[in-house]
């Protein structure tokens, strides 16, 4: 099997059947009132830039001198980014349905490594899962923000969700393209841990979309194969 893979339908042999049941995928109850949220272990995850953690409100003071100053986000990017936990509940909704399909015709339930590899890589449904997001914002906010799915076909279709001024993404399933399929066949476990940190929906600027795939990479041990990625977003390297 070559090893770039047409993403839009499931191209690596594996049933899927069953939804992730990692306790990163399925949604929680609702936090004790008053209580403080726990930090993620993006937070603190030492791969993962800091415009794609989960982070706590900003202080007004100043950042120390010569030190790293907070990026500052447009408008239409923050609006963008924190429609990511949404659109992440609208794919791990519909990979449920898929594998409740499937189960009424008698497929078995991923195991494994099977079971893992369809929670964290979505190979093969970067389709379906931008459609399931656009259903959902449609329905929980009333429309689609301006986003709209679009495919760069950089050496195989590939779909994500694209604001009109080419400027913000949100993408269900970038970590198929980071871990390549011979990657996910071989060693699905390693990979799947190396990008735990890592949020399953990606929300934001391309630029910051680059910079998480390139951290991505490190994390996965292959710093140099960033570059070759960045055409499936139509980033320039």
């Amino acid at each position: 099997m070559p090893s770039t893979v047409t993403h839009n339908t499931p191209a690596n042999g594996r049933r899927w059947s069953h939804p992730g049941d990692l306790a990163s995928s399925r949604p929680t109850g609702q936090p004790t009132p008053g209580a403080q949220p726990s930090p993620s272990r993006a937070d603190t995850h030492p791969h993962l830039p800091a415009a794609t953690r989960t982070q706590a409100p900003r202080s007004t003071s100043m950042a120390p001198r010569g030190g790293p100053q907070p990026a500052v986000r447009s408008p239409q990017a923050q609006h963008v980014a924190h429609l990511a936990p949404l659109a992440d509940l609208a794919v791990v909704k519909h990979l449920r349905d898929i594998n409740d399909a499937n189960a009424a015709l008698g497929i078995p339930a991923p195991q494994g490594d099977d079971e893992l590899a369809q929670q964290h890589f979505r190979r093969g449904l970067c389709g379906v899962s931008c459609e399931a997001v656009l259903r959902q914002l449609q329905t929980s906010t009333g429309g689609v923000h301006g986003l709209s799915q679009v495919d760069r076909n950089h050496g195989g279709t590939h779909f994500y969700l694209e604001s009109a001024d080419g400027q913000q993404v949100i993408e269900p399933t970038w970590k198929q393209i980071v871990v390549s399929h011979a990657e996910e066949m071989s060693d699905t476990r390693r990979c799947a841990q190396a990008l735990q940190a890592f949020p399953p929906v990606f929300a934001g600027s391309k630029q910051e979309l680059a910079d998480m795939v390139r951290a991505a990479c490190r994390a996965l041990g292959k710093a140099g194969a960033a570059d070759a990625l960045m055409g499936h977003w139509g980033i320039n390297p």
